[in-house]
């Protein structure tokens, strides 16, 4: 449940103290929650992967029906088609057949996972709120300078909005990556160590948390009721 404020410092790209917000404390069962975390995230994995090995078995080989040898008298042992797995050029017994093969995740479960997926970074310290997201000339040094200011080693730069200039200079620093916050989803989120939110992000991430916390406190009074 949410039962009282606190206050984050707000960061620039320099590593500097520039404001700070209230952010609400979170209480949470932390095992709970990271099984449910997890059981999600491998749904994610599982949807990601690709299946394209595919072999043909015997009766999808092109080949010959006629008999290879006459059945006695060779010393052989008996022998029919070319297409037996055990011939060159024959079908594969037990071959990878490729299929698809996609986990349904509601709405709901995809909501949830997000929010408690925040507020574990919350609870944990696993987050910075930064002000200078949003500029439109953010270079790799400044993003670098940031991150050593930080001792941050692997993070996830969450924006409001697209930034070309913020892309494209993450993408050339290793265990770095930048995203829009409306294509944040918990599988992402949970790769990496620590989570940089914009203000925008931030007060966008804090609200959906809320309502996630809201819905469950509302469920269990009308369980006890």
């Amino acid at each position: 449940m949410v039962k009282e404020l606190t206050k984050v410092n707000v960061f620039n790209m320099d590593g500097k103290e520039v404001d700070s917000v209230d952010i609400p404390v979170f209480q949470i069962d932390e095992g709970a929650v990271r099984q449910f975390l997890s059981d999600v995230a491998i749904l994610y994995e599982a949807n990601r992967k690709k299946r394209m090995g595919h072999a043909k078995t015997r009766s999808e080989v092109s080949h010959s029906t006629q008999k290879l040898y006459r059945q006695k008298g060779t010393g052989r042992a008996r022998a029919g088609m070319s297409s037996s797995p055990v011939r060159v050029g024959g079908g594969v017994a037990f071959p990878p057949r490729h299929r698809v093969v996609k986990k349904k995740i509601g709405k709901k479960v995809r909501d949830k996972a997000l929010a408690l997926g925040l507020i574990l970074k919350f609870v944990k310290n696993k987050f910075k709120v930064i002000d200078s997201g949003e500029r439109e000339d953010v270079k790799a040094k400044a993003i670098s300078r940031f991150l050593s200011a930080m001792k941050l080693k692997s993070s996830l730069f969450v924006v409001d909005k697209d930034n070309r200039s913020f892309h494209l200079s993450a993408r050339n620093i290793p265990r770095t990556e930048v995203m829009r916050y409306r294509d944040l989803n918990v599988y992402d989120l949970l790769r990496f160590d620590s989570v940089i939110l914009t203000r925008d992000a931030f007060s966008d991430a804090v609200k959906r948390c809320e309502r996630a916390v809201s819905k469950k406190s509302k469920s269990k009074e009308k369980v006890r009721g």
